[in-house]
């Protein structure tokens, strides 16, 4: 949400190559209203015309707490 590039140029870039539907993937080990939600929240701004899927927080997975 606040790297380079910026959410607003990597959407407008995905836009001008015709993606047609792009994945949503918080990478964050937690989940908090804070990060997960307000990034979320940011992406949809920019995703107004483009389809998309948000994948749920992993924190809790099995697959994730084994990995760890």
């Amino acid at each position: 949400r606040y790297g380079n590039p910026s959410l607003s140029s990597a959407v407008k870039r995905l836009k001008d190559n015709n993606v047609t539907k792009i994945v949503v993937l918080p990478l964050f080990p937690q989940f908090a209203d804070a990060t997960t939600t307000s990034s979320v929240e940011e992406a949809k701004k920019y995703l107004t015309d483009i389809e998309f899927v948000v994948y749920p927080e992993f924190y809790s997975s099995k697959a994730f707490l084994e990995a760890c």
